[in-house]
């Protein structure tokens, strides 16, 4: 059972400032979090979460991910739908999913990111969302 605890937002940002804090909100460079920390950055092709930019198919989605325990499973979101839930391996930090579906037109993609259960979180697992990324496919 996971009782979600404090819920926290991440920020990328490029200072420790409140215009930099402000920056990152504006270009949706943030990361939600349950249970405690972990951070995350999503990308594909030059194209980081939050943004919005071009890219082809096959999509390739890369997801770095740091916490200060290991991580357990890491899903795939695209297009309104889960299209994979993957076990990360003992010590992994970067993962990636291939979206071989992605047809011409706007596509979006979320990461989420849940620790392995451990007594050091006893509510639960740690559990993180990245904000979108959105790519069109010409």
């Amino acid at each position: 059972m996971t009782v979600l605890g404090a819920c926290l937002t991440g920020f990328w940002v490029d200072e420790v400032s409140g215009e930099a804090v402000f920056d990152a909100l504006r270009n949706r460079r943030t990361i939600a979090c349950a249970n405690g920390k972990l951070a995350m950055w999503v990308h594909s092709n030059g194209v980081g979460m939050g943004q919005v930019g071009r890219g082809e198919s096959p999509v390739e989605i890369k997801a770095s991910l740091a916490s200060a325990l290991p991580i357990g499973l890491v899903s795939f979101w695209a297009d309104g739908r889960w299209v994979r839930h993957q076990v990360a391996e003992p010590g992994q930090t970067q993962l990636s999913f291939v979206d071989d579906r992605a047809g011409e037109g706007e596509h979006y993609y979320i990461v989420r990111a849940e620790t392995q259960r451990s007594p050091q979180s006893p509510k639960g697992p740690i559990i993180g969302y990245s904000s979108p990324l959105g790519l069109t496919i010409e």
